[in-house]
């Protein structure tokens, strides 16, 4: 996916390649064990500072985002990849009011044989 030029009040925050163990799918053996589901996102936010940030307050924290991701999803048994997708892209943007936009890409890396992945690609915005 090709994002829209960026604005000059506002920056990216990507996480790239977040691998979480959780049960996702439909099939019998999806739904009894966990797979490792790889998950990108790119966070488009407005800008808090004016020349250069100073303060980890004035940024989106990556950590804290990958943290929230992964414990949303610790132990959930979810059946469609793409409640995966909505599910993060709605944890990003209620998690800080400063991202409007937010794309999450998830795949199922074990999922089609002879498939190196699967999956999903979302783009939502605030409002």
């Amino acid at each position: 996916m090709t994002l829209p030029p960026l604005e000059p009040d506002k920056y990216r925050v990507f996480i790239k390649d977040l691998h979480i163990e959780l049960c996702l799918g439909i099939k019998p053996h999806e739904i009894l064990s966990t797979q490792c589901v790889r998950i990108n996102l790119v966070l488009e936010a407005r800008r808090s500072w004016r020349e250069s940030p100073g303060d980890i307050e004035e940024v989106i924290c990556y950590d804290t985002v990958a943290r929230r991701i992964r414990e949303m999803f610790q132990g959930r048994k979810i059946r469609l990849a793409e409640a995966v997708a909505e599910r993060a892209a709605q944890a990003c943007l209620e998690g800080d009011e400063r991202i409007d936009m937010v794309w999450v890409r998830v795949e199922k890396l074990d999922a089609v044989k002879d498939a190196n992945t699967v999956g999903v690609e979302i783009l939502r915005r605030r409002g």
